[in-house]
């Protein structure tokens, strides 16, 4: 999907509510949505490619509520599978000991989230290795 599509879902039919609300111009909505002009996703994607700062792009994710997954780099299934299981041992050693005095300190809960969003992603990385995978050798067999 391409910018301007994206552009076109969000905004829809509220070209003048999206124009106030961003200070600019109906006709530049218009724009945007047809392609003739960079919308404000081209302008972000390039910005990052410039800058190659990966913390626009978590930055985005954030106030999206959600948070970004870089794609694996490790294609060993069974190494991602060790540094899974070590992660879930070490985010589970945090919340035990963090509870203990029955209360979690923002700090805790920081540390806590940071690693439970590291597994996700992990795991979130081997998911899409097994069914890449199981695509590939479905595909052999047909």
């Amino acid at each position: 999907m391409k910018a301007h599509e994206v552009m076109t879902k969000a905004i829809k039919k509220h070209t003048k509510t999206v124009a106030e609300k961003l200070g600019v111009s109906q006709n530049l909505v218009h724009k945007w949505k047809s392609g003739d002009t960079p919308t404000p996703i081209d302008r972000v994607i390039k910005l990052y490619k410039e800058t190659g700062d990966i913390d626009i792009i978590k930055y985005i994710c954030i106030h999206a509520n959600g948070f970004f997954c870089e794609n694996s780099r490790d294609y060993n299934q069974n190494v991602k599978i060790n540094k899974i299981y070590s992660r879930l041992n070490d985010t589970m050693k945090v919340l035990i000991e963090a509870n203990e005095d029955n209360h979690i300190s923002l700090n805790e809960l920081f540390i806590i989230m940071g690693t439970f969003n590291e597994l996700k992603c992990e795991l979130d990385g081997l998911i899409n290795d097994l069914m890449e995978h199981y695509t590939l050798e479905h595909n052999m067999k047909d």
